[in-house]
């Protein structure tokens, strides 16, 4: 009777043990692809920046030059 419940103790002690496995495993997996979503964000954050900063400067110079042809055109 005895070796019966050791034998049952040590079985469940290794689905534990397999369990954490399990857990810890899964655990790092869940924070390397937090960590790879964070890399990505950031970089389309610092993409979009890029493309917000050439966007706005692209647009101060149309405005320029759209200002400078409605001053060089006289109506007559």
């Amino acid at each position: 009777m005895l070796e019966k419940n050791l034998r049952l103790l040590m079985e469940s002690v290794d689905e534990v043990a397999m369990d954490a496995n399990k857990f810890v495993n899964f655990q790092r997996q869940l924070q390397k692809q937090n960590m790879l979503k964070q890399q990505h964000i950031q970089k389309r954050v610092s993409n979009t920046g890029i493309w917000d900063v050439m966007s706005f400067q692209l647009g101060i110079k149309v405005k320029m030059a759209i200002a400078n042809l409605a001053t060089s055109i006289k109506p007559e």
